[in-house]
């Protein structure tokens, strides 16, 4: 038998008898909030559900919808114009369904993805890479995600080919495998396994591939390309932004789409397994409302792109190829690194004046000074062509592995966790400014002032609609992840603040005009003293790496 439980949300499912989930079958309305459905089928399953149908009400109503979830329960995907029809029917009377589940599980892989590669060796550097990426697995036929994306990266290999062109570098076409589906035993995560695998030595991801870091000068990837009434977001490390931006004016791409975007951080695309490796990358992504309803559905087909768009995609990022391949000296912009630190550290103590006092940070300030310095060294030599460029290049790129993957960190404080790139310190900084200003908050016994600084602290913009039970099963997948599972984005994951009994205890005494809030205020106190602790270490952690990037570029003389 089917039960309704509305958007699946802790409340939905406390307006249900006790029980009436038990051996049966939940149909729920997906929202964004609740991410990929798996905090839904966390609390499902809970409660004895042994199995999910959902729908998700932007997509149009007669295109299906898909999307990997957490494999606790067998969920299937339908259409609105079904879950409208299933739903008059339960108006009338109890509605059963037949749900056949046909999984052989084993624990070795029955079958290999492939990675597909080609390269145009250099002339001159050939042991130097500028890669060029795309994938190549897709749900149903996703013209966008990514095929017009493989259609611009075989394009411009051809025109490579066919130029008669040899590069000074080595420029690699990869076609990845994996990106939208890794392997449940392995990762709860189920994107981009094709491109991690070729840059980790083993999936362990403890150690990269030798042959990797510092030996690929650039990485331009593209995923969900060239589609109609698109914003074009270009993802950069910070040392390409200004390359990039340059780039997007000479190819035409500001000309053929005004809203272009260009700005660091790296996210969770092919690039980023890249970026881990110290890679200076970027992303090209065509999306916008439009494409919003399109995405992982029936109706991503040729009909959603824009050709126009897919040939000026394919020239930029050719130019950006190119121009990387043959360049004397790599056109890197080191200062926008120190910008980046710098801007992260205003701020923090914006955001939360006590860490002047309450964490230390002198280290990544000294760090960040050291730096510096060096750049603005480099740069006088370079005006001065008192330079080696084979030696600059070498320096750059060993002091973009020390650096680059010490900057960013997943944003947790996203609806989507884990989907963005967002600077070390800004996570903390975010949980300290909320948690302080609930503390405030609740010390004048305002409690709706308390919980709306409490639903902004990492994980609670979807953990405020599910059970304590459901939450910890939910960052069990995320975040505190077993020994024995993967997680790719392992070292890259911010201090996690865990303030949802707090919340929740704050909702239970506002309801009940309670105002003795001293439990929770101490608990709170606690937490921002250990997060205090976190930034500290944070900031060595950064500052050490500035230091040694800073020593490396110290070699160029």
């Amino acid at each position: 038998q089917m039960v309704d439980v509305g958007e699946g949300k802790i409340n939905d499912f406390d307006k249900l008898a006790p029980g009436s989930i038990e051996g049966k079958v939940v149909l729920f309305t997906r929202t964004d909030l609740m991410f990929y459905c798996t905090p839904v089928l966390c609390m499902a399953v809970d409660r004895g559900a042994l199995g999910a149908i959902c729908h998700f009400p932007e997509t149009p109503d007669s295109e299906l919808k898909i999307d990997i979830s957490d494999a606790a329960l067998p969920l299937v995907y339908i259409t609105d114009d079904d879950a409208a029809a299933i739903r008059m029917l339960m108006e009338r009377q109890p509605v059963t369904c037949h749900l056949v589940v046909d999984n052989d599980y084993q624990e070795l892989p029955l079958s290999t993805g492939h990675n597909v590669i080609g390269m145009i060796e250099g002339v001159e550097l050939p042991d130097e890479y500028v890669y060029v990426g795309a994938h190549f697995d897709h749900w149903f036929t996703s013209a966008a995600d990514d095929n017009a994306g493989i259609g611009s990266l075989l394009s411009m290999a051809k025109a490579f080919k066919d130029s008669g062109l040899q590069p000074r570098r080595t420029v690699v076409f990869t076609v990845f495998d994996a990106e939208e589906l890794g392997g449940w035993q392995d990762t709860w995560y189920d994107w981009c396994m094709g491109s991690y695998s070729h840059i980790v030595e083993t999936l362990t991801g403890e150690k990269l591939n030798p042959d990797r870091p510092g030996k690929i000068v650039a990485m331009f990837n593209m995923d969900v390309i060239g589609t109609e009434g698109a914003i074009v977001y270009v993802e950069t490390t910070p040392d390409l932004t200004r390359f990039v931006k340059k780039a997007a004016f000479d190819s035409g791409l500001i000309a053929t789409a005004p809203m272009t975007y260009v700005y660091w951080p790296p996210s969770s695309y092919d690039d980023w397994p890249f970026y881990m490796a110290g890679v200076p990358c970027t992303e090209t992504a065509w999306w916008g409302e439009a494409y919003d309803k399109l995405y992982h559905t029936t109706g991503d087909t040729m009909a959603s792109l824009n050709e126009a768009h897919v040939r000026v995609n394919t020239v930029f990022n050719g130019l950006m190829a190119l121009r990387m391949a043959q360049a004397s000296v790599l056109p890197y912009n080191l200062p926008e690194n120190a910008e980046v630190v710098q801007q992260g550290i205003d701020l923090l103590y914006s955001m939360d004046p006590e860490t002047r006092t309450m964490a230390d940070i002198s280290l990544l300030e000294a760090g960040l000074g050291a730096y510096s310095s060096e750049v603005e060294r480099l740069n006088s030599l370079l005006d001065r062509g008192k330079v080696d460029p084979d030696l600059l290049n070498r320096k750059m790129m060993e002091s973009a592995v020390a650096l680059n993957p010490m900057m960013f960190d997943w944003d947790l404080t996203a609806w989507i966790p884990g989907w963005t790139g967002i600077f070390v310190l800004n996570n903390p900084a975010n949980d300290l400014y909320r948690m302080n200003g609930a503390i405030s908050a609740l010390r004048a016994g305002d409690g709706e002032a308390a919980l709306d600084m409490l639903t902004d602290v990492t994980t609670m913009k979807w953990g405020r609609f599910v059970d304590y039970q459901a939450y910890l099963g939910v960052m069990d997948y995320i975040y505190y992840v077993p020994e024995d599972h993967l997680l790719w984005g392992g070292g890259f994951l911010p201090p996690h603040s865990d303030v949802h009994e707090e919340y929740f205890s704050i909702v239970e005494k506002t309801e009940s005009g309670s105002v003795d809030f001293s439990a929770e205020i101490a608990s709170l106190e606690q937490l921002v003293l250990e997060l205090y602790g976190d930034v500290s270490a944070i900031a060595d952690e950064l500052g050490l790496s500035l230091l040694a990037a800073a020593d490396v570029l110290s070699e160029v003389r």
